[in-house]
């Protein structure tokens, strides 16, 4: 294997971005600096909570040999845009991966959803270059063990599986790499001679239809004689002495041997002739009752009669338990009848486009089934063609590093991590607990404090009867530090890892999901430093709303919903609020709701909210929120006053491992309240001015509609506006203050969003 990886992968199997990346860190000249990245999966295949990690022997080998060529270097020369400095690719040609170190997961582990598999670190142009090799060497690897994986628990431990599915494999590579790693996975055996030659793994095949089809009659079979196994007495006419047979089965069957195919039996014939030691036909090509199960028969009791064992028989076609059924039987009658105990050991295979769903159906039905051939819904993995893990920069000068995404699902965790397997009492894994790098590990016996993804911001505590460090140091320095295992080896830890899950992990449907979380440390990691509202590189958004609506206004007396749905709500007995949602293009839900189910509406509160045809908010100044004894409400900012905002769209609490943030107190915002207009932070009555005026418990949720932005510019600087230059300035969606014992109630992670509710925020950390 270690003399093809170079030709199978070579540097230039990746994407043509990562060379013009290289290069403008190159020019810039940052490629030297550390950097770290990880790669991850975000969802489990095929309906299941776990995966098998595989591939990592293949990227070992690629970190190795890892050189470009004096040809390498000339296409890329082609290709790369005319600007490119030349002396760029003389730096292409003395790279390597000397500098590089992979910490990963070992090869064959059971694995979760968005639990790091590897990390790979090292120079940041060279680590950059990696990223399209390795997904390559990784995704389908581990997507077809896990697959194999399946078919394996489906089948259950008796049943011996053959991996057949090299003519369907997309591509001849496709091909190599089903075979290898659909045997890691738990198949037995393969067809694909290659991949035995290459890999070690048993091969086995038996015959197709065209053979047998291509025979016409008795006459085509050549020779005709067969030496007995003790080779005693000489040649013996193999035709004659197995129709002979065919007779005998026929009168003890009760069969018509009009129906009986000839060129059926000239095929079997000389199949045993050529390979009596491995006799093994397919017997549906025409009928089985009436005519391949007879000519089998009839050519296996010749065999055993000159001291050779058939082994058994094929189907490929109807309904393969029922049929096998019948075959046991003629099986067990013919040893009954003619006394061949050879007939009890037959085997039966069964092929016949075999999925997940009918291997398991061979659990519930009556079958005689002992191999089963799988071929496209393995190797294709129709189920689901592809796992999706990514290879995300987490890291770089020892300074964290994330994504945050418009799609919440793929913003990311950053620093570098380790990863610990929490096990019970019965040695069954119950959580992956994903921590910073330099923590101290978690220890058997000690309870810990982590948060669960998922969860919403939830610390729960667990105690461990034992750790397990998934994280091991497989690469660096250019070798290979950590001892390879054999195909056979990581195939027998994919079983002890398959068997160490809980039975409610491993089933196959409706499976119960499994914990990941992060360590307390992790969670509370503060907002790398690019992300800090207070950075100076920070670009503001001037914006200049054409309207603007109050959408929530509540008070500690009402009893506060936990989101702002557009749900109906009921706060007590003649407490009333109105809870208006963001229009479709600002929060993605549309519409109003009063608290209490009041069917008259806006109007019984003196409102009446008017809607474009697009259906959003065009015009909503005041919105009282009423109470029992008082009435308060709170001016909205004029109509084309200019209302600032970060131009990044998730602030620190929006990613997938942050925490809520703490309750803030009477008297301090969440984001810029100094900023906030005197208006903005009044109640009727009050003649105080700034946040400290505000009553506690009170929420006041604003929202900008039909907003333009005018110009961007980095904070500190001065934007262009128009009208009066004094207009106020608030940060987008206005403010929040706890009730009296400091819990938050609202249920919205950050002002700078709008309103976000708990269960989007169960989303994001749970992705």
């Amino acid at each position: 294997m270690d003399r093809s990886i170079r030709a199978r992968v070579p540097p230039l199997l990746t994407d043509l971005y990562q060379f013009t990346m290289a290069y403008a860190y190159w020019r810039a000249g940052r490629h030297q600096e550390p950097a770290a990245f990880e790669l991850f999966f975000r969802d489990n295949p095929f309906g299941g909570v776990f995966s098998l990690f595989a591939g990592l022997d293949d990227c070992l080998q690629f970190l190795r040999s890892f050189r470009f060529t004096d040809e390498d270097v000339e296409f890329l020369r082609s290709v790369l845009p005319s600007a490119t400095d030349p002396e760029f690719f003389q730096f292409l040609r003395s790279l390597d991966c000397s500098g590089v170190t992979l910490r990963s997961v070992p090869e064959g582990t059971v694995v979760f959803a968005r639990v790091p598999l590897m990390e790979v670190a090292g120079p940041l142009a060279v680590v950059q270059l990696l990223e399209t090799s390795l997904l390559c060497l990784v995704n389908y690897a581990s997507l077809v063990c896990s697959n194999a994986a399946r078919f394996r628990l489906a089948a259950g431990p008796r049943r011996k599986l053959l991996e057949m599915g090299l003519r369907r494999a997309q591509g001849p590579d496709g091909g190599l790499t089903a075979s290898r790693y659909t045997h890691i996975g738990g198949f037995d055996l393969t067809s694909n001679v290659q991949a035995g030659f290459l890999f070690g793994i048993p091969v086995a095949g038996t015959m197709a239809h065209s053979y047998v089809t291509s025979f016409t009659s008795l006459e085509e079979v050549w020779p005709q004689t067969l030496v007995a196994a003790n080779g005693d007495p000489g040649p013996v006419d193999f035709i004659l002495l197995t129709k002979g047979w065919l007779s005998r089965v026929c009168e003890l069957l009760g069969a018509e041997p009009g129906k009986i195919r000839e060129g059926e039996l000239a095929a079997f014939l000389s199949y045993a002739i050529a390979y009596p030691q491995n006799f093994l036909p397919v017997i549906d090509s025409y009928s089985v009752g009436c005519s391949g199960l007879l000519n089998f028969c009839a050519v296996a009791l010749a065999l055993c009669e000159l001291g050779y064992r058939p082994v058994g028989i094929r189907l490929d076609s109807g309904d393969l338990c029922r049929q096998s059924v019948h075959v046991r039987g003629v099986f067990r009658l013919c040893n009954k009848h003619f006394s061949i105990p050879a007939f009890d050991s037959l085997i039966i295979v069964g092929t016949n486009n075999i999925s997940e769903q009918s291997m398991a159906e061979l659990n519930t039905k009556e079958n005689e089934i002992d191999v089963v051939g799988v071929g496209t819904h393995l190797v294709t993995c129709t189920k689901q063609p592809s796992l999706g893990c990514v290879y995300k920069l987490v890291e770089v000068r020892g300074r964290p590093k994330m994504k945050i995404s418009e799609d919440q699902e793929k913003s990311t965790v950053p620093g570098r991590k380790t990863v610990y397997r929490l096990v019970d009492a019965e040695g069954h894994p119950f959580l992956d607990l994903v921590c910073l790098v330099g923590e101290t590990p978690p220890e058997a016996g000690v309870p810990l404090s982590c948060y669960p993804l998922g969860c919403d911001h939830s610390a729960v505590s667990v105690t461990p009867v034992q750790v397990l460090c998934l994280f091991q140091e497989v690469f660096t320095k250019g070798m290979v530090t950590h001892p390879l295992c054999s195909a056979t080896e990581t195939r027998a830890k994919v079983q002890s890892s398959l068997q160490t899950l809980h039975p409610r992990h491993r089933r196959l449907q409706e499976p119960d999901s499994y914990s990941v979380a992060l360590s307390e440390r992790l969670h509370n990691l503060p907002d790398p430093p690019d992300l800090s509202p207070s950075h100076p590189g920070r670009l503001q958004i001037s914006r200049r709303p054409a309207e603007v609506a109050l959408l929530s206004a509540h008070h500690d007396s009402l009893s506060t919903p936990h989101s702002f749905s557009p749900t109906l709500r009921r706060h007590g007995p003649g407490k009333r609020a109105v809870i208006r949602s963001f229009p479709q293009q600002l929060s993605g839900v549309g519409g109003d709701a009063q608290a209490d189910g009041d069917a008259e509406g806006d109007e019984k509160l003196g409102q009446s909210p008017t809607r474009s045809s697009t259906g959003r908010l065009c015009s909503s100044k005041r919105v009282p929120c009423v109470r029992e004894g008082a009435e308060h409400d709170a001016p909205a900012p004029a109509l084309g006053s200019c209302v600032s905002a970060a131009s990044h769209t998730p602030p620190a609490d929006a990613r997938a491992r942050l925490r809520r943030p703490a309750a803030p107190t009477a008297g301090h915002w969440l984001h810029n309240a100094a900023s906030l207009p005197p208006a903005l932070t009044r109640h009727r009555g009050d003649r105080g001015s700034g946040p400290s005026a505000i009553r506690s418990g009170t929420l006041l949720l604003f929202a900008v509609v039909d907003c333009g932005i005018s110009r961007g510019t980095r904070k500190g600087r001065k934007p262009e506006s128009s009208g009066d230059e004094n207009s106020a300035r608030a940060d987008f969606a206005g403010g929040l203050v706890p009730d009296a014992s400091g819990r938050d109630k609202s249920g919205i992670q950050s002002p700078s969003t709008g309103a976000r509710d708990n269960s989007q925020s169960r989303r994001l950390r749970g992705r």
